[in-house]
């Protein structure tokens, strides 16, 4: 069981471009496109992290902040998490993501994972717990926090706040 929604699609077209830290704006050189074979997943290396933000969509303390938030719900409830946020997934299907990531990298004790993937460029959000959690966590109950905590950040360029109300929610 999982939830996939779209987000609304912004009412500016999107600037592919990004400021250096010199605050210079130089144009992307390329678009990734991520998948289970090229997303980084820094719990393998340091089994405090919880995120991946190869884009950086979100900001240093954002991603910390929720490290922290997932930590503790591995911690104190045995729930593994993976959360995923990029500009961009392969085909714009974050449910197919979700599914190759638990499948290839075995998020959770058990059946006891779960994994969010957010597509940012992409307007596209996945909920995805594993069978152990889909009694407390079913497809509508994934939906209605889609819907109060990350589409109305989402929709006002958010991401940092979107993630930090929807991480705090799961836990």
């Amino acid at each position: 069981t999982c939830c996939t929604a779209s987000l609304p699609a912004e009412e500016s077209p999107i600037n592919e471009a990004i400021t250096s830290s010199s605050g210079r704006t130089e144009a992307l050189s390329e678009t990734t496109y991520w998948n289970a074979d090229n997303i980084p997943i820094p719990y393998l290396k340091d089994s405090t992290q919880y995120v991946s933000n190869p884009d950086n969509v979100l900001t240093p303390q954002t991603v910390e902040r929720m490290n922290v938030t997932l930590q503790r719900l591995n911690l104190e409830l045995g729930i593994q998490s993976v959360t995923i946020v990029v500009n961009h997934i392969e085909n714009d299907d974050p449910f197919r993501m979700a599914q190759d990531v638990g499948n290839k990298y075995g998020v959770g004790h058990g059946d006891k994972g779960l994994i969010v993937v957010v597509g940012y460029e992409d307007h596209s959000i996945n909920i995805s717990p594993g069978r152990s959690l889909e009694g407390d966590l079913t497809d509508v109950e994934c939906r209605r926090l889609q819907q109060e905590y990350a589409v109305p950040f989402m929709k006002r360029e958010q991401p940092d706040s979107a993630m930090i109300y929807l991480t705090e929610a799961l836990y």
